[in-house]
């Protein structure tokens, strides 16, 4: 006999699970998951930098099962990153001990969506639209390369690959 696939496991789970998950749990334990991620990555910045980190928090999503949570990942890093689909940027200041928000660009079917619906949306989406229409137009670039140091017309090899 062989051995069940993920997907088919996945499949046998959904379709014999009795309980009902509440969305708003669902979300709590998320929005709980993700700052348990950032606060381990801005004690590890803390032990490696010593001045001002940046923190990017990045969203993998499993493309064969949408549905699924994504896996998140929080890494501090010195140099503040490129701008980038399911990506949350912030700065830690060392010299006020607090961590400041940057940026935040979700992934490409919810920038599509909150184009579209504009005239639509809530306030928390319209700040977001904000960030998509910055990443569109180069502005959330212009602010890493900025943060970093660099110049305008200095060559970003990460451009260059798309």
């Amino acid at each position: 006999m062989s051995k069940p696939t993920l997907g088919q496991t996945v499949i046998d789970k959904y379709s014999t699970q009795q309980d009902e998950i509440e969305l708003g749990d669902l979300k709590k334990d998320e929005m709980e998951r993700y700052f348990n991620y950032l606060t381990m990555a801005m004690d590890t910045g803390k032990k490696m930098f010593n001045g001002n980190f940046f923190i990017e928090v990045a969203k993998k999503r499993e493309r064969l099962m949408p549905q699924i949570l994504p896996r998140i990942f929080a890494l501090p890093r010195s140099t503040c990153p490129t701008p980038f689909y399911d990506q949350d940027v912030y700065i830690y200041n060392r010299e006020d001990d607090c961590l400041d928000f940057v940026w935040a660009v979700p992934d490409p079917d919810t920038c599509d969506q909150l184009a579209n619906n504009m005239n639509n949306l809530c306030l928390e989406d319209k700040e977001l639209l904000e960030f998509v229409f910055k990443y569109k137009d180069g502005s959330l670039l212009r602010m890493a390369r900025k943060f970093n140091g660099e110049k305008e017309d200095q060559i970003n090899p990460i451009i260059l690959l798309e």
